[in-house]
């Protein structure tokens, strides 16, 4: 009988330590979601969507990708850096039209690039094939300032572009 409680008791015992552990385990912090990440941004906690949204980024969201992007741009919770930012709107650019429209106003404004009206006006044609909602505004904007010739080059790198799945998009 006293052996029976003893193996009960160590029953339960390993029981409980096995709970805690879950329930430790499950409190554990995880990374936050896009929905999290964003009311952080918009309530200006840049520290932690930043954070947040490289995690993201580094699993392949394209979202969290163009939002990191965004601080940069906007030297949002970091110094601003245009340069930066171009390289995270890249990497979003194949999954985000908003990705595709800062590229286009960075390249034709000369925002951590050179300036190159043909490959801006290339980036605003896709992000509005892609249906971005500004992206017509601008190229309006910017094709004021071009040749027949430069826009036709533009339209022909877009199609380039948009054929090769974004991989050739210079």
């Amino acid at each position: 009988m006293k052996k029976l409680r003893v193996l009960a008791f160590t029953l339960i015992a390993t029981c409980a330590v096995s709970f805690t552990g879950m329930v430790q385990a499950k409190s554990q912090p995880t990374t936050p979601n896009v929905e999290q990440l964003l009311e952080a941004y918009y309530a200006q906690d840049f520290k932690a969507s930043l954070n947040g949204f490289l995690a993201l980024s580094n699993q392949g969201d394209a979202e969290a990708t163009l939002f990191v992007g965004r601080h940069f741009f906007y030297g949002f919770g970091v110094p601003q850096d245009f340069s930066k930012a171009l390289e995270w709107f890249h990497k979003a650019a194949p999954d985000s039209a908003e990705a595709q429209e800062h590229l286009g106003i960075m390249y034709a404004k000369g925002e951590g690039t050179p300036s190159d009206l043909i490959l801006g006006f290339m980036w605003l044609m896709i992000a509005d094939h892609n249906a971005d909602e500004s992206a017509q505004m601008w190229k309006t904007v910017f094709a004021k300032s071009m040749t027949a010739t430069q826009l036709a080059e533009a339209g022909e790198k877009a199609e380039m572009c948009i054929g090769s799945n974004y991989q050739d998009c210079k």
